[in-house]
């Protein structure tokens, strides 16, 4: 049985600990600019059991700023440990760190069921990594914000084991879904991970990218049995979040659920459970991503393989406007867009100038915040290859295209090819420089294409 709570604050609520509130200094976003870093910030000061946890974005003021101001497109902590090799983690490759909380725009918060909690010590090294998106032409001073609750090492609390699940291994933990409906209306992107200890998975929630259904757990050694799901809502028509212009990033769910259980899904040492991230396939979502975070706690004396499921479930989610929100996700439109005298970007139907037009394969150079040319044309099958010679990292990302594609953020006389075989308009751009570079790709089919390569 499954109870669905609408948190408005969970921590408020954690069993068993006091809050506390800690920001990080001033971050300055130019307008329409992404920034991503990296930074130490302070772990607790005395050991305890963190129960309960959520970050977001403050202004300087402490006022929290609404995603369609400043977006917080995701948000990460790390726990380092007192030394070197204290804490790991063994999301796709060991890491000498623990990745302990994590959200997005979804705005999840850490909620794990009374009596568990995830050990902390004093002395312990904490790290903080965020992506953030200025959605507006002024420059933004805002600030990451956080607040946990903190049991006494006397609770009675038993500890938990976080642990990441990304679908993505080997380009950044990203993926992108082609569109077109190819292989059906759903992609389905799929990865098995190894359960590293026998124990009790008590929680569990997701992070994913616009287009996305849910992403969930199931257990092929027990019947392939379904574990557990989070779902996404997506705002209504009417949510602040779509009246952004010009869309420079598709918007994600407004709330991913969280479920937790205080008797937990038994899970063994080695055996190897399924990720299932399942996204709309009827248009492209580029540079999407599916990661579940997972809290283990041991296991219960004399716990039998494939034991029942837990019948105690919670489902937790935010409250935000238009709650419950909708399950299907909307249809957005991704702008290509330029800056005009003002300072203001706004959508372009059409970039101005003549394509150039090939006959073969061609190489683009990424160079001075441009794509140059900025408008091919091409024949069915031709090969593009965009040549990143800028020392500041771009990519090359599908706005909107009969297929969709997105290359890893690069630099330094990098190549990224794509082969296109799907006739038709190819609008791309730098998710990292949306409003200042902007690229076409016409792509002819085959047997209208005997035309004189251009040089």
């Amino acid at each position: 049985m499954r109870s669905i709570v609408l948190a408005l604050g969970a921590l408020s609520a954690a069993a068993g600990g006091e809050s506390d509130k800690q920001q990080y200094k001033t971050i300055t976003l130019g307008g329409y600019a992404v920034s991503r870093k990296s930074v130490d910030i302070p772990a607790p000061p005395r050991d305890g059991y963190i129960t309960g946890m959520r970050a977001y974005v403050v202004d300087e003021q402490g006022r929290e700023v609404p995603q369609e101001r400043v977006m917080l497109h995701h948000v990460l902590f790390m726990n380092k440990g007192r030394f070197s090799g204290d804490r790991t983690s063994d999301d796709c490759k060991r890491q000498k760190h623990e990745k302990f909380y994590g959200t997005g725009e979804e705005d999840q918060e850490l909620v794990l069921p009374p009596g568990y909690g995830y050990p902390v010590r004093k002395g312990d090294r904490w790290r903080l990594s965020w992506m953030l998106m200025n959605h507006n032409p002024r420059n933004e001073r805002v600030r990451m914000a956080w607040e946990y609750t903190l049991a006494e090492p006397g609770a009675d609390i038993t500890p938990v084991k976080p642990h990441w699940i990304s679908l993505g291994c080997e380009n950044g933990k990203i993926f992108n879904v082609p569109g077109g409906g190819s292989g059906g209306k759903t992609h389905t992107r799929s990865r098995t991970w190894p359960v590293p200890e026998d124990g009790r998975i008590v929680a569990a929630g997701a992070h994913a990218h616009g287009g996305v259904q849910g992403v969930s757990l199931a257990q092929p050694s027990c019947g392939d049995r379904h574990l557990l799901t989070s779902d996404a809502r997506y705002g209504t028509a009417d949510d602040p979040i779509y009246k952004v212009s010009p869309v420079l990033h598709e918007p994600s769910p407004r709330s991913m659920s969280f479920e937790n259980s205080s008797s937990g899904w038994a899970v063994n040492a080695g055996e190897r459970l399924r990720l299932d991230a399942l996204y709309e396939n009827t248009r492209p979502h580029m540079g999407v991503m599916g990661i579940m975070h997972v809290y283990i706690a041991p296991p219960k004396p004399g716990a039998a393989k494939c034991a029942s499921l837990p019948t105690d479930v919670k489902e937790e989610r935010r409250a935000f406007l238009g709650a419950p929100g909708r399950e299907a996700p909307p249809a957005v439109t991704m702008d290509l867009s330029e800056r005009g005298d003002d300072g203001i970007a706004r959508p372009l139907a059409e970039l101005s100038g003549t394509p150039r037009q090939v006959d073969g394969d061609v190489e683009v150079d990424v160079r001075d915040y441009a794509f140059s040319p900025r408008k091919l044309s091409v024949p069915s099958g031709a090969t593009v290859r965009w040549r990143f010679d800028d020392a500041v990292q771009h990519d090359v990302t599908v706005a909107s295209a009969p297929r969709g594609f997105a290359s890893m953020y690069l630099k330094g006389n990098k190549v990224y090819s794509r082969t296109l075989t799907v006739p038709g308009t190819y609008r791309l751009f730098c998710s990292l420089h949306a409003v200042d570079m902007a690229a076409t790709v016409e792509v002819r089919p085959r047997a209208a294409s005997a035309l004189p390569a251009q040089r």
